[in-house]
């Protein structure tokens, strides 16, 4: 049996040939875009003639075929566009994926079963008192790479501000 849709990862370089392949079978293509190739050829390649010419290659193994895509998608409309030149039509954004559902609990009692049962996995101690107890040490989950870019520095400085806030660090 073929496949319902078939999904291409970018950056990629075998795109293209699953692309042609899906073409040839009639098959939907869903390419979603992740990373942002001009950023980073221009950031850590010094030398301009072999920044374009990575360029270049890219453009012929992996945007240009996607123009031939059922569907462009990528965390954000301004990102795909500026990295995609495909028809109106062939882009969407892609949610986060966050399911919001499980970040706003009913009631307290929600909250704090849910934090107790978060509090036992890591293994912090008397789990079910600190859990009932709202002046307990807030949890903060951050999941991203460690990058510049990614301005990790600025939600450390908003934690910061928020544990001054609540009276847990002196002002800076």
């Amino acid at each position: 049996a073929l496949p319902a849709v078939v999904h291409v990862v970018y950056p990629s370089l075998i795109g293209a040939f699953v692309i042609a392949v899906c073409a040839w079978r009639r098959i939907p293509v869903y390419c979603s875009h992740h990373v942002d190739i001009d950023f980073y050829a221009t950031r850590y390649t010094r030398f301009k003639v072999l920044r374009r010419f990575g360029l270049l290659l890219y453009d012929l193994i992996a945007r240009w075929p996607c123009a031939f895509a059922t569907v462009n998608a990528a965390p954000t409309l301004h990102f795909l566009h500026a990295h995609m030149r495909t028809a109106p039509g062939k882009v969407e954004r892609i949610p986060t994926g966050v399911a919001l559902a499980a970040f706003s609990p009913t009631g307290p009692t929600h909250r704090t079963a849910d934090r107790r049962a978060l509090l036992e996995r890591i293994g912090v101690p008397d789990a079910a008192a600190k859990a009932a107890d709202p002046s307990s040490p807030a949890i903060w989950l951050l999941v991203q790479r460690l990058a510049p870019e990614k301005d990790t520095g600025l939600v450390y400085g908003a934690l910061q501000l928020a544990l001054e806030r609540v009276g847990a660090l002196p002002p800076a």
